[in-house]
């Protein structure tokens, strides 16, 4: 049996994706903004590397949880926005 909330699942994640390269190629302030992070990055982990443990920890756990956050926070957009579609033509009484 098919694991639909799974397979929706993955639909989100790739789409995000494809829509994460659309926006770079049409936007120049974000592909300027990701071209700076990629190239900086490793300076970035360099600096990062020379503090203190407890620093350093802090600092790579704060990333990491903001990056989760928004990882949560565009799936759910994206799926809300699906929603809020079907809604709207439901609304529209198209469907």
């Amino acid at each position: 049996m098919i694991d639909f909330s799974a397979e929706f699942q993955k639909f989100i994640e790739d789409r995000i994706e494809e829509i994460i390269d659309e926006i770079t190629e049409k936007n120049i302030d974000y592909a300027r903004d990701m071209a700076y992070l990629e190239k900086n990055c490793e300076k970035f982990e360099k600096i990062i590397n020379k503090l203190p443990d407890r620093e350093r920890d802090f600092i790579n756990e704060y990333e990491n949880n903001s990056y989760r956050m928004n990882r949560i926070e565009r799936k759910e957009f994206y799926y809300r926005g699906y929603k809020d579609c079907i809604k709207l033509l439901k609304w529209l009484g198209m469907i």
